[in-house]
């Protein structure tokens, strides 16, 4: 039985209590002294999350912060502007220094009478002189001969006045076949009209027969045989048409 030691001595009396029914509750004790505080219990699980809050009113705006915050980056290039209003013209600089003297130049030859016309007397730099207007001749003047031809033909104006122009040489060369370009004027010894002339020229070394020419208003130089004989070899000295 619980709460009874049951050994004995032999020959020993031994009384056994046994227990009666329980009584009835008695009224509770008075309240005990406050125990110490129990050890912190073990965290409990998380619990679900609650629902979002309603968005709060806007609060004031902050202070201006003392701190720049970092630069950002560049932006992109905007369009052209419109162009602006020329500016004022600016203050105009100080006048350079003199140059140097330069030596004296060749200038006109001396002589001359009221009227005349200075020309050039050939191709060379300052070789000019002075010439009435009837007179005045201008510088010779190479004609282009055709490349099938051998030969030196030159022109120049003589009284300017006048409006006349001179040739001379030759060539050589020519086509037995009859009619041919053989020359080319450059532009100012042209004629305004075409003029018809008389040459000389030859079938041999000296001049013993005459030929036509044709001077046009395009500058080209037709030469044709006149009779049957035909040259290979025609002279322009001498030759004087008018050119205008």
């Amino acid at each position: 039985m619980s709460g009874i030691n049951t050994a004995f001595l032999p020959g020993q009396k031994v009384n056994i209590l046994i227990p009666g029914p329980p009584g009835d509750q008695g009224p509770p004790g008075p309240q005990g002294p406050q125990g110490d505080k129990g050890d912190q219990g073990d965290i409990g699980p998380q619990g679900p999350s609650g629902l979002d809050g309603s968005i709060g009113p806007q609060g004031p705006p902050g202070a201006d912060s003392i701190v720049p915050g970092p630069q950002g980056p560049p932006g992109s290039i905007g369009p052209e502007g419109p162009q602006g209003a020329p500016g004022v013209d600016g203050v105009d600089g100080q006048d350079g220094v003199d140059g140097a003297e330069g030596q004296p130049g060749l200038g006109v030859p001396t002589g001359g009478n009221q009227g005349d016309i200075l020309t050039k007397d050939s191709a060379t730099d300052f070789d000019t002189s002075w010439h009435s207007p009837q007179e005045a001749v201008g510088a010779w003047t190479p004609l282009d001969i055709d490349g099938t031809l051998a030969g030196d033909v030159q022109g120049r104006l003589i009284g300017i006045t006048n409006g006349l122009v001179e040739l001379k040489g030759g060539i050589t060369g020519l086509d037995p076949s009859g009619i041919q370009l053989v020359a080319t004027l450059p532009l100012g010894l042209r004629p305004v009209a075409n003029r018809y002339l008389i040459i000389p020229s030859s079938t041999g070394g000296n001049p013993d027969n005459l030929s036509g020419i044709i001077v046009s208003i395009n500058g080209q130089i037709i030469l044709y045989p006149i009779g049957t004989v035909v040259p290979v070899r025609c002279w322009f000295d001498g030759c004087v048409y008018a050119a205008n």
